[in-house]
């Protein structure tokens, strides 16, 4: 199975529209094949062009707090 990563395009980059998300293959390291792409996130770090997105876990639920019946009296 191939590693992939979701970048996330904040600016108009050639034919990616701002708020569009690519997903790239990537090397064990996480670092993408594509040049261009390693270029634009090396780039992100001053113009904020791209940003990588973390895949969140759904949250957990909490379990229900039981609720003591009430003591007949």
């Amino acid at each position: 199975m191939t590693k992939t990563v979701k970048i996330k395009v904040n600016k108009t980059l050639m034919n990616f529209a701002a708020g569009s998300v690519v997903t790239l293959p990537v090397d064990h390291n996480g670092v993408p094949f594509a040049a261009f792409w390693r270029r634009r996130l090396k780039d992100a770090e001053t113009d904020n062009c791209c940003e990588i997105v973390q895949d969140q876990a759904p949250p957990v639920p909490k379990p229900e707090k039981s609720t003591k019946q009430k003591q007949q009296k």
